[in-house]
């Protein structure tokens, strides 16, 4: 089990532990931490999944929750996992914490509590902390991870030993044969080694920097194409597609661009570009109605989509499941909690279903 030299404990997590679960002393606390930075340190999609489904106070998966009682139990070997308040709790500190990295999956985790909230229409559980405006913040902060420099300025070769002491000791008077060649053996070792860290760390820098190209290249795509103001898969300019259609439309082509995840820093300002706006307003049934079945069937949505995470690829879901504009809607808004009657934004549409086409991705 975690110590507390190996796990110092984020002054938060004390405060959002402490004032949900009375009573606890300072050494259970610091348990409790250790149990969540080790879970945080193994965090996988599944892992994740489950956790925000707990943070929503939804169903979650037997086998995914188990495993994550396991896991605090394996840095906490005191937990006990009959209490759901607990968990909840404990889930949330996880995904805060993780959503305080930088690993992939701070991003993929951020993604789900946005769209699991929908632009605020489905609650969180009564929570210590601000778990939407944390996810929000990190994916604003990976969208620039992403974009940060690489520094490479420093000289690879600066900090590599290349020391021969050793080698020259090996050289005394009288000279003989084998001093000779084991100072020159000890030599060529040094060199190699020296050979050997010096391109391990410009490897390094030429992947960052190939990475960083790669994220320049996608970005000016994405920037021609909103300037384009043109629509490969709907083969019309922006403001010929139909105000009903255009949220998933274009949401959907922007992520098709998309390999870094999250997206673009400047997602929004290149939604509206595309002409989705804060004042057109359409409910879900609008938007899933207006497209052809052919394209709905583009999309690839299946029945394990999850209701909470991807509620409009569960909607497509059901559309295509009915052949019908209006039979789907019923069963839809029983399986995801929202009125059907409720309206968004274009805007806001698009971005829900842009951040629900990356985490579609395997």
């Amino acid at each position: 089990m975690a110590n507390e030299s190996e796990f110092p404990m984020n002054p938060e997590f004390a405060d959002w532990y402490n004032n949900t679960v009375n009573g606890l002393s300072r050494e259970t606390t610091q348990r409790r931490w250790n149990a969540v930075k080790s879970i945080t340190n193994k965090f996988d999609r599944a892992l994740s999944d489950c956790l925000v489904h707990l943070v929503f106070g939804k169903k979650v998966d037997a086998t995914q929750k188990g495993r994550f009682c396991e896991q605090l139990r394996a840095g906490d070997d005191q937990f006990g996992d009959n209490n759901e308040r607990e968990l909840q709790i404990l889930a949330a500190a996880s995904l805060a914490t993780v959503m305080d990295t930088e690993k992939p999956i701070a991003a993929v985790s951020a993604m789900s509590i946005v769209t699991g909230s929908l632009n605020g229409s489905r609650q969180l559980v009564e929570l210590p902390m601000d778990l939407l405006k944390r996810a929000e913040g990190c994916l604003r902060r990976m969208a620039l991870v992403v974009r940060r420099r690489p520094e490479l300025s420093d000289n690879p070769t600066s900090k590599v030993n290349t020391k021969i002491d050793g080698a020259k000791k090996l050289i005394v008077e009288p000279l003989t044969s084998d001093g000779v060649l084991a100072a020159l053996e000890q030599s060529v070792q040094l060199i190699d080694s020296t050979i050997n860290q010096t391109n391990s760390k410009l490897q390094d820098k030429l992947d960052r920097m190939s990475k960083l190209i790669a994220v320049q290249d996608e970005e000016l795509e994405i920037l021609w194409w909103a300037f384009g103001e043109r629509s490969e898969a709907a083969n019309a300019s922006f403001h010929k597609i139909p105000t009903e259609f255009k949220p998933l439309a274009l949401s959907n082509e922007l992520a098709s661009k998309t390999r870094f995840l999250p997206g673009p820093v400047s997602l929004i300002p290149i939604l509206t570009r595309a002409g989705l706006s804060t004042d057109q307003m359409l409910t879900v049934p609008a938007a899933i109605n207006s497209p052809a079945d052919s394209w709905l069937e583009s999309i690839g949505s299946e029945s394990s989509d999850s209701t909470l995470l991807m509620p409009l690829h569960a909607a497509i879901y059901k559309k295509l499941e009915t052949s019908d504009d209006k039979a789907w809607i019923e069963s839809w808004h029983k399986s995801v909690g929202i009125d059907e009657r409720q309206k968004f934004s274009t805007l806001n549409l698009a971005k829900q279903f842009y951040y629900e086409c990356l985490l579609k991705r395997p």
